[in-house]
């Protein structure tokens, strides 16, 4: 049996265990096949629901350069123009 992470809040009836996003289960590698295969359409969002543990992909951050966290100012408003009388 292997261990997988989580990708969603699953319940497995057959089993009668949870898993939520994150925690990590022991199962059988045809299982977790199984499962991810059913659930590909439900959760197009993520490539597993049940990522194997060796095969996690690590999380590295993105560095962001100083352009992209530089935030322009906002154009000031102009007031009403007054109404005029003829």
């Amino acid at each position: 049996m292997a261990k997988y992470k989580a990708a969603k809040n699953l319940f497995f009836k057959s089993l009668n265990k949870s898993v939520m996003v994150d925690e990590t289960i022991e199962l059988d590698k045809e299982y977790a096949d199984h499962v991810n295969a059913d659930l590909a359409k439900a959760f197009p969002d993520v490539e597993k629901v049940l990522v194997p543990l060796e095969e996690e992909p690590e999380s590295v951050p993105e560095e962001v350069s100083e352009e992209e966290t530089t935030v322009e100012p906002k154009k000031a408003r102009r007031g009403k123009k007054a109404k005029t009388e003829e």
